[in-house]
């Protein structure tokens, strides 16, 4: 009987083992606010490069997609960049633009030298790939 029971629990493991399994890419997006851009990474926001310098904008860009194609408003993304710099992006809401888009409002700040700012700007999609960021 317990021979049975061993080659029974065998052969469910095996058959466990042979069902098919969905294939993940890097490239698909699970939970996306906006899926068709899940794999975005131009930026347009010239104000932004000069708000926080060319040294510390790579992480600034980096929380900045993430917190617009991953994350639900209200929800922060932490950066740090540069020597000294350091900041948070956060959704404050999701709009629909004149045009039809489906643009993020965000809340920018920067931290250097015991100073903080804040910036409020918009971003939108832009091509298939991208973000126009506008300050508000």
């Amino acid at each position: 009987m317990a021979r049975a029971g061993v080659i029974a629990g065998i052969c469910l493991t095996l058959a466990a083992c042979s069902m098919p399994l969905k294939r993940f890419s890097f490239g698909e997006s699970t939970g996306s606010i906006i899926p068709s851009l899940s794999n975005s990474t131009a930026v347009e926001a010239p104000y932004l490069v000069s708000f926080v310098g060319n040294d510390a904008w790579p992480s600034l860009k980096a929380a900045l997609v993430t917190a617009l194609v991953d994350r639900e408003d209200g929800e922060r993304v932490n950066w740090k960049g540069g020597h000294i710099q350091s900041g948070t992006v956060t959704p404050i809401a999701t709009v629909t633009s004149g045009d039809g888009r489906r643009c993020r409002r965000v809340a920018i700040t920067a931290q250097s030298k015991g100073n903080a700012d804040e910036m409020l700007s918009e971003a939108c999609p832009i091509g298939a790939n991208g973000w126009s960021v506008t300050p508000l």
